[in-house]
């Protein structure tokens, strides 16, 4: 009995490592068995690759497809009546074995009427999504001067930034002069007026105080913690000037396009006016030189009695 258990054990250990180098096989691609597939003979080399059954079966469906198709027409030009006639075949004709049929591609009145209905609608989302946001950017804004309490070292930090928003793009235009605000302070004596310190009277520290907004007291900076010092506190200002001054620069942007849309829809009103019923005028402006403007050419429409 002792045999007969030792060799039940020997088998199972074997039959156990078997399975497991076939496992090994299958996770370890090195020890997978590679399937090649047959290569064409030496002597057929000069027919190509050796075609295989995939390839026959896509070659035999494409060949049993064309002769379907064959068979389909024979049929057809046998079967066909010569006194056939459809009002069709004046605008139908062969042209290098290929049949083609002559189509009007003119857009009915209506349906450019409709066409242009959409446009307007959609130009008119555009712009009430532009004007939301720049009654945004100005409410954000509040006004405040651009570039105001910069250093003149900072002005050409943000030359870099694009002037694009989204698909419109404004021309960089040349800075025009504009005189800064200025705080106007009176003195009773001259004596006063030689000893003023600026930091005392607004009681605010050195690096804040020739800001004209958002310039903290020497308390509220005691009281909060919020004071730094003089490197970090310009780094600080400047980065809030040139984030201030790309705000600017895109609520400018967001105007321009405002006002090339207002554009298109007046535009696009007009010919949609004009593709209506009505009896109108039109009247025509010149300019100096007598050429007709057609920028400023106005329809004026005659008044009907709406019942």
């Amino acid at each position: 009995r002792s045999l007969i258990r030792n060799t039940e054990r020997r088998q199972s250990s074997s039959i156990e490592t078997m399975s497991a180098s076939k496992n090994l096989a299958k996770v370890v691609p090195g020890t997978r068995r590679i399937h090649r597939e047959r290569s064409q003979p030496r002597a057929r080399a000069h027919l190509g690759l050796l075609e295989k059954k995939k390839d026959y079966k896509l070659r035999a469906k494409d060949y049993h497809r064309k002769q379907d198709t064959l068979k389909e027409l024979r049929f057809k030009a046998a079967m066909r009546n010569p006194d056939e006639f459809y009002f069709a075949m004046h605008n139908a004709q062969t042209k290098d074995g290929v049949h083609t049929i002559e189509r009007d591609n003119a857009l009915v009145h209506r349906t450019v009427k409709t066409m242009k209905t959409q446009d307007l609608v959609y130009l008119n989302h555009m712009r009430a999504k532009e004007q939301k946001k720049i009654e945004a950017l100005q409410s954000e804004l509040q006004g405040l001067g651009e570039g105001d309490d910069d250093d003149d070292e900072d002005e050409d930090d943000d030359d870099d930034d694009g002037d694009d928003v989204g698909d419109g793009t404004v021309k960089r235009e040349k800075k025009k002069s504009r005189k800064k605000p200025q705080h106007t302070i009176f003195f009773d004596s001259n004596k006063e007026r030689l000893n003023f310190e600026a930091t005392k009277h607004f009681k605010t520290t050195p690096e804040l105080v020739k800001r004209r907004h958002n310039r903290l007291q020497q308390s509220t900076i005691e009281e909060q913690g919020q004071f730094v010092a003089q490197p970090t506190a310009r780094r600080a200002a400047r980065k809030l000037a040139k984030a201030r001054r790309r705000k600017y620069k895109e609520l400018e942007a967001r105007k321009e396009r405002k006002r090339k849309l207002d554009k298109f829809i007046e535009k696009l009103q007009e010919q949609k006016n004009l593709m209506g019923k009505g009896k109108r005028r039109k009247i025509v402006k010149r300019n100096v030189f007598g050429e007709v403007d057609e920028s400023k050419t106005v329809y004026v429409w005659k008044r009907e009695r709406k019942r």
